[in-house]
C-alpha cells in the first residue's frame, strides 16, 4: 500500500527539516571521524598549520593557503599537539611539508591520532554551514521542497561526507566561496554598504582557504557585468565603482592579515618563480642550459623582471603568490593519472565531469534531466524567471572553477579540485521539486540519502551502481577519488584478530607514517617489491599481503592485479596469502624503497 501523495510530502517536509539534518549530519561526519585514519593530505596540513602557529612562517604547504589548517591546528596545538624540535629544512621549495609529516609523527606517534580528530571536529561547522547556506538560497529561490531536496543531496552526498570530515580544506573552501557568492547577489539586488562588506569578507576568507579562489574578484567583475548590462542600471556606476574599490580593499585587507602581513606589496620583479607561466623563459633570462636542470632553487626565473610589470607590488602576499606557482608548476610538470583503468602521462579534459558522474548516486543524475524539465516548464510559463536568473548568477564561479580546471590536463588526481561546482548542480537538481515533478524528485532525494547512508563508515570508496560499486572503484579512479589511506583502523582489526598469522607485509598508501615503529608486527611491503627482467614488479618475499587498493592501480601492483584476492577487508584493503612458489623468479631484479602515491 502506497502512502497518498500529500502524505508522502508532508513525510518527506517532516523528516528533512534543516535542524534534523543538521544533526544527522553532524553525527554522520563525527562517525566518519572515529572510523577513519589520517588521510595523505592531512599529514601534510596538521604540521604545517602547527609550523605556522609556532614559528609564524607560512612557507610549509605554500600550495595551500593557511586559513583552514590554522582553525583546525589551534586545538591540536593547545591540547599539546606542537613541535620541540623540528630538523632544519634547507629547500623550502621542495614541498618541506612532508619533512614536517615525519618529525611530527615520530614526536608524538600514535597521539597524533588523537590530534587530527580534534584538528577534524572543528572543521565539521564548515560542512554544517555549508547545509544552512544552501538550505537559505534554495528556499529563496526553490521553494520549501527544492530547499528539502538540496540539501539532502549536500548533507548525504558520498564526497561532502568523505571530505567533510577530513582536514582538509576542499569542503570548509567551497563553503566560504559560496557564501562569498551567494553575499555578493544579495549586493547586486540591494547595492549597501553592509552586504559588499559581507561579501568582502567572505571572499577574503575563501580566498585565504584555497587558491582555487582567486578568480573570485574577475567572476564578481563578470557577474557584476551582466546584471548591470540586464538591468540596464548603468547610472549607479559611481555608486558600484566605490562599493567595489571599497570591497577590494577590506578582501586585501583580509588576505594579507591571514599571513600576518608577511610579503606585504613586494615587487613583482622581485620574486623567484619557478614555473613557465611566471618563470618565462630562462634562456633569455641569462640562465645557462644547465642550471635549468640543476636543484629546484636554482631554476627560477621572472618574466616581470626588468618590464614595468617588475615594478608593481604584488596584490598578494608573497607566500600566496609562490604558492600559486609552485601549483602551476605541478601542472606544467605533468604527472601519471589513472581513469578507466588506463594509467598515461598527463589528464583529460574531460576527468572531472567523468569523476562526478561516477561518484555521486545514478539517483542524482536520474533527478538532472527532471529538474531541467521542471525548470524548462516554469519558464515558459513565465514563473518567476528572476528565479533562474539569479540562481545562474551564483553558479558562475562554480562554473569557472570547473571550466578552468578541466583545461589543466597537465595531471587528472583528485575530484575535489572542482568542489566549488557541487552547490551549483545541487541547487539546479532540486528544480526536480517544483511542478508535477515534484513528489518523484523527493522519492528520487530520499533514494539517493539512503545510497548515501549505505556508503557509512567509508563514504571515499563510494562508486555508483554504474560500475558495480566500491569493490570495483580501483578499475576507474585512484588517489584521493579511491583510497587516501584513511582505512587503515581495518588493516589494525585485522592484525589485532590474527595474530598467529606472519609475517605480514603492508602495501599503504600513506608515506609519513614509517610502517615498523608501529606496535603491530608489519613489514613495509615497498621494501619488498621487485622488478623483473621485464619490468614487471613482484613480491619477494612470501606471507600475508595487505594490499590498498590504490596499488592497484599501479605498475608496482600489477602482479596483485592478476590474482584472486585470498580476503577482501574492505573495498580500500585486499589480502593476498603468496606462497613463495607462487613468486617468479627475480635473477636481476631490484628492490624499490620510495613513498607511496600521492
Amino acid at each position: 500500500m502506497t502512502l497518498p501523495k500529500f502524505r508522502f510530502t508532508r513525510l518527506f517536509l517532516s523528516l528533512t527539516k534543516l535542524k534534523r539534518l543538521l544533526i544527522l549530519q553532524f553525527t554522520l561526519l563525527t562517525l566518519i571521524n572515529l572510523f577513519s585514519a589520517p588521510a595523505f593530505d592531512e599529514w601534510g596540513h596538521l604540521p604545517s598549520g602547527l609550523y605556522h602557529i609556532q614559528f609564524s612562517d607560512y612557507r610549509p604547504y605554500q600550495v595551500n593557503p593557511p586559513l583552514i589548517r590554522l582553525i583546525a591546528a589551534f586545538p591540536a596545538w593547545l591540547a599539546g599537539g606542537g613541535f620541540d624540535y623540528v630538523q632544519p629544512i634547507v629547500n623550502w621549495e621542495v614541498r618541506s611539508e612532508w619533512r614536517l609529516a615525519e618529525d611530527f609523527f615520530q614526536e608524538h606517534g600514535l597521539n597524533s591520532l588523537f590530534y587530527f580528530w580534534i584538528g577534524r571536529e572543528v572543521l565539521l561547522f564548515f560542512p554544517l554551514f555549508g547545509t544552512y547556506l544552501i538550505h537559505s538560497i534554495a528556499r529563496q529561490y526553490l521553494g520549501v521542497a527544492g530547499a528539502r531536496i538540496a540539501i539532502c543531496l549536500w548533507v548525504f552526498s558520498p564526497l561532502v561526507l568523505a571530505f567533510g570530515s577530513l582536514l582538509v580544506p576542499d569542503i570548509p573552501a567551497t563553503v566560504l566561496g559560496l557564501w562569498a557568492v551567494d553575499r555578493f547577489v544579495r549586493w547586486l539586488k540591494e547595492a549597501s554598504a553592509n552586504n559588499i562588506s559581507m561579501a568582502a569578507v567572505a571572499t577574503g576568507l575563501a580566498m585565504l582557504s584555497k587558491s582555487t579562489w582567486v578568480i573570485l574578484p574577475v567572476a564578481f567583475l563578470l557577474i557584476a557585468g551582466i546584471d548591470r548590462w540586464r538591468s540596464k542600471s548603468w547610472h549607479a556606476w559611481k555608486r558600484d565603482g566605490q562599493h567595489l574599490f571599497s570591497a577590494a580593499v577590506i578582501t586585501w585587507f583580509v588576505i594579507h592579515a591571514g599571513y600576518e602581513f608577511q610579503g606585504v606589496l613586494q615587487p613583482l620583479g622581485q620574486f623567484e618563480f619557478h614555473s613557465e607561466a611566471l618563470a618565462g623563459n630562462r634562456a633569455e633570462q641569462g640562465q645557462s642550459p644547465g642550471a635549468q636542470n640543476s636543484a629546484p632553487q636554482s631554476n627560477t626565473g621572472n618574466r616581470f623582471r626588468g618590464s614595468v610589470l617588475g615594478w608593481i607590488p604584488s596584490p598578494l602576499p608573497a607566500s600566496y603568490l609562490k604558492g600559486i606557482d609552485l601549483q602551476k608548476l605541478d601542472f606544467e610538470a605533468g604527472f601519471d593519472s589513472y581513469l578507466f583503468g588506463v594509467r598515461q602521462n598527463g589528464g583529460w579534459w574531460y576527468y572531472y565531469l567523468v569523476g562526478l558522474f561516477l561518484k555521486q548516486s545514478i539517483f542524482l543524475w536520474i533527478m538532472l534531466p527532471i529538474a531541467f524539465f521542471s525548470a524548462l516548464r516554469r519558464w515558459r510559463r513565465n514563473q518567476r524567471r528572476s528565479d533562474f536568473y539569479w540562481l545562474a548568477l551564483i553558479g558562475v564561479p562554480g562554473c569557472l572553477v570547473l571550466i578552468l580546471v578541466s583545461s589543466q590536463t597537465g595531471f587528472n588526481h583528485h575530484l575535489r579540485y572542482v568542489f566549488a561546482f557541487l552547490p551549483i548542480l545541487f541547487l539546479f537538481c532540486a528544480q526536480a521539486g517544483r511542478g508535477p515533478y515534484r513528489q518523484f524528485g523527493m522519492t528520487l532525494a530520499v533514494m539517493y540519502a539512503a545510497s548515501g547512508l549505505a556508503s557509512m563508515p567509508r563514504p571515499y570508496a563510494f562508486f555508483n551502481a554504474t560500475t558495480g560499486g566500491s569493490i570495483h572503484g580501483w578499475k576507474y579512479m585512484d588517489n584521493s577519488n579511491l583510497d587516501w589511506g584513511q582505512d587503515w583502523f581495518t588493516a589494525v582489526w585485522w592484525l589485532q584478530q590474527n595474530p598467529e598469522k606472519k609475517p605480514v607485509y603492508v602495501l599503504y598508501s600513506i608515506p609519513p607514517a614509517r610502517l615498523e615503529g608501529l606496535p603491530y608486527p608489519v613489514i613495509d611491503g615497498k621494501k619488498h617489491l621487485r622488478k623483473l627482467n621485464d619490468a614487471r614488479w613482484v613480491p619477494s618475499e612470501g606471507g600475508y599481503w595487505l594490499v590498498f587498493v590504490q596499488y592497484l592501480t599501479m605498475p608496482e601492483g600489477e602482479w596483485f592485479r592478476g590474482r584472486v584476492e585470498s580476503a577482501i577487508l574492505s573495498p580500500s584493503i585486499r589480502l593476498y596469502v603468496v606462497e613463495q612458489d607462487d613468486i617468479p623468479a627475480t635473477d636481476e631484479a631490484s628492490k624499490i624503497d620510495r613513498p607511496g602515491p600521492s
